[in-house]
């Protein structure tokens, strides 16, 4: 597991919305480094509900050259329960995703309008990555040729993240 470099706390204010704080406390962080701490770093974010340690560790354990960065939990007494994911990093070969449990109850949940997009050039990954992530989840397009493809794929897994898979000549 890779050193971690930033102090990431999720908090509830007041009208419930979540916030984000991230202050540096080292200097050795194994995922791509911001060209400017000034500039913007966009990750992915999924919110689960209870689910996320048992999905990032699905993901990280497909992903070749996949990493979980850091893990932050509940503790006793605080909004989310106690043990779940409070923040979490991981990477997707380079890609930082950040995820939680998010806590209480919502009406809403993940949407295929928003997708990871995984390309490989390798047939038989790719068949590895519909397999597992289609197992108890749904085929929204089957591994197969489509006009714009030679091989592609679209899943919904078990926990309702939405996967594009495409093969790359």
């Amino acid at each position: 597991m890779a050193s971690i470099s930033r102090r990431e706390v999720l908090t509830v204010g007041a009208a419930g919305a979540l916030s984000l704080a991230v202050t540096d406390v080292s200097q050795s962080e194994e995922t791509r480094p911001m060209a400017n701490p000034r500039e913007p770093r966009v990750s992915p974010f999924l919110a689960f509900f209870g689910d996320a340690e048992k999905a990032m560790n699905r993901y990280v354990g497909l992903i070749e050259n996949s990493q979980i960065v850091s893990v932050e939990r509940y503790g006793p007494g605080e909004v989310g329960k106690e043990g779940t994911v409070k923040i979490a990093a991981f990477t997707l070969n380079g890609q930082r995703v950040m995820c939680n449990d998010i806590p209480g109850e919502h009406n809403w949940t993940f949407t295929p309008a928003v997708s990871l997009y995984v390309e490989n050039s390798d047939e038989e990954a790719l068949a590895k990555y519909f397999e597992v992530l289609s197992k108890k989840g749904k085929v929204l397009m089957p591994l197969n040729e489509y006009p714009f493809s030679k091989k592609f794929a679209w899943v919904e897994d078990e926990f309702g993240v939405s996967w594009q898979l495409n093969i790359t000549e």
